[in-house]
């Protein structure tokens, strides 16, 4: 049973994958789409920012040299920037 199993899930996929897949999107798309989402990054971080009172948006931005730049598993500790819950 299994050796006929086999050829026969190669054969169903050989019929419903078509050879000619649609070839990759050029440079130039993947670059815009990149573009795109790192900008819709900063304006989400500007907007988060600029929520903020003096005192938590100096709690937010860290230098990047900080140590607390590296603390950032899931493990539940006392941590030096904002608590989200």
């Amino acid at each position: 049973m299994r050796r006929f199993l086999t050829p026969a899930i190669v054969t169903v996929l050989m019929v419903a994958i078509p050879e000619s897949a649609a070839p990759p999107p050029p440079r130039a798309q993947l670059a815009e789409v990149f573009l795109g989402s790192s900008r819709a990054m900063a304006s989400a971080a500007r907007t988060f920012l600029d929520m903020l009172t003096p005192e938590l948006k100096t709690m937010a931005q860290l230098p990047f040299d900080s140590d607390e730049r590296m603390n950032w598993h899931y493990i539940p500790r006392q941590r030096q920037e904002i608590p989200l819950k």
